[in-house]
Formats: structure tokens, C-alpha cells, sequence
């Protein structure tokens, strides 16, 4: 995906975790990989916008400045075969703005939250990894806190109690450089990843897995329980067998 800045606009920053170049004319390229049928990516985007802008077609009666244009390159599996598309963004530009008129989109603050909560399992992790546990544990502890105030009224209450748990389970595993090196470093990189590219890591992932997977994953993870579950009792039988036996 290709995101190119209008006249105007510049990319403060792409939040994401999926890996992305930087292009001279300002653009950004993001590298997504593969996706299941219905998956979904959030993509944060942080904008510097010229404070006055008036070009000659911005007007009383069209007030829209366009701000992005993003480009998209796929492989279609199913049909087998690449497409493209795109598609603009604008905002309005009035010449007055009454203060009732602002509203704070709920789902781009909640966005912020999860990428915010992802650089802070980065941050903190690098703490601990240079020696400061009792750093990078203060870091966890503030985001806790940052959590429960944003889930206040939030209509995202149910997706941001699940990243809370995933923080504070996180923080149980960072008691001492011991736990610290057997569960804590590893649990902290993948609840990292799982909220900072919305993907399900697997076995060890957290409470958000569910959050993040889509019914053909969900439909996979159960047969893979399942086969698991078989395989156990594969183990289990013998053994049972064999007691009785004597």
C-alpha cells in the first residue's frame, strides 16, 4: 500500500508494525503480506497539514482539500491474479469552525490507544533488555492506567479491557530477571506484535487473538485444538491401558 501526501499535507508518521520504506517525495509504502479472506488491517496515519490552505478550487462552495491518495497492489488468489486500487481522502476547510462542530472520532482514538500500548510493550522491553526491569515495569504499569481511563464511555470498552489483560498478564511475567527471561521478554514481543499489526500470534498470543482472527482462522485454531486434543489422548491411552493391566 502507497500512501502519497497532497500539496499541503506531510507524513508525520505511519503507525504500524508492518514493515514500510520511505519514499523522497514524501510518500510511504507499507508492506502488509498476506491476509486471510475477510481480514482486516487498521492502518494509523499522523498528519502535518498546512494551517492556512487556499488554492484556487477550495471555495465557500467546495471546502474539501484533499489530503492523501493511496494506492493499493494485491494478488488475488482466488481468481489468480494481481489488482490494484485507490482511493482519496479529504476534509473539509471552512473558513469558520464553531467548536460544537468537533467531534473525536472514536474509532482513530482507539487505534491510537492500541499502537500507543505497542510501543510502550517495545519500549519497555528494551528497558528491561539493557538491565532497567524495574523500568520498563513502571512503563507497563503507567500504561494500565492510560488503559482504564480510555475505556471510560468508549464504545471500544470491550476491545480495550481485552488489551488491558494482555498488559496486565504481561506484567505478572515481570516480577524478577528469572521470569522475566523465561516469560516475560517473549510474552511482551508477541502482545507487542499481535496489537501492533492486529494478527494473532498463535499458541502464545494473548486474549486478543480472538479480537484479531477471522472466521477461517477461528475455524483453523479449532481444528488445530482439536487435532491436539486427539493427540493427547493418542498419549494418554497406553498408559491408562497399561495400569489397568497390572
Amino acid at each position: 500500500m502507497t500512501i502519497k501526501p497532497q500539496p499541503g499535507v506531510n507524513i508525520k508518521r505511519v503507525r504500524t508494525d508492518f514493515r514500510q520504506e520511505c519514499m523522497a517525495d514524501g510518500s510511504r509504502t507499507v508492506f502488509v503480506g498476506d491476509l486471510y479472506s475477510e481480514e482486516q488491517k487498521d492502518i494509523l496515519i499522523e498528519l502535518d497539514v498546512a494551517e492556512y490552505f487556499s488554492p484556487a478550487d477550495l471555495s465557500d462552495q467546495n471546502p474539501n482539500q484533499q489530503l492523501l491518495n493511496v494506492e493499493v497492489k494485491y494478488y488475488d488468489v482466488a481468481n489468480t491474479k494481481s489488482e490494484e486500487a485507490n482511493g482519496s481522502l479529504y476534509i473539509q476547510r471552512p473558513n469558520a469552525v464553531v467548536d460544537s462542530d468537533l467531534k473525536v472520532s472514536e474509532l482513530v482514538q482507539f487505534h491510537k490507544v492500541r499502537m500507543d500500548a505497542a510501543t510502550t510493550l517495545q519500549e519497555a522491553q528494551k528497558a528491561a533488555d539493557c538491565g532497567d526491569l524495574t523500568a520498563g515495569r513502571l512503563e507497563l504499569e503507567k500504561l494500565l492506567g492510560q488503559l482504564q481511563s480510555a475505556k471510560k464511555d468508549s464504545t471500544f470498552k470491550q476491545q480495550l479491557e481485552t488489551l488491558e489483560m494482555d498488559v496486565r498478564s504481561t506484567v505478572t511475567t515481570w516480577a524478577d530477571n528469572q521470569s522475566y527471561q523465561s516469560q516475560g521478554k517473549k510474552r511482551a514481543m508477541l502482545i507487542s506484535k499481535e496489537h501492533g499489526m492486529q494478527r494473532s500470534q498463535g499458541l502464545f498470543a494473548g486474549k486478543s487473538s480472538c479480537m484479531y482472527s477471522n472466521r477461517s482462522q477461528l475455524g483453523m485454531s479449532k481444528q488445530m485444538n482439536s487435532y491436539n486434543h486427539a493427540m493427547d489422548m493418542v498419549e494418554l491411552y497406553p498408559l491408562v491401558h497399561t495400569k489397568h493391566m497390572m
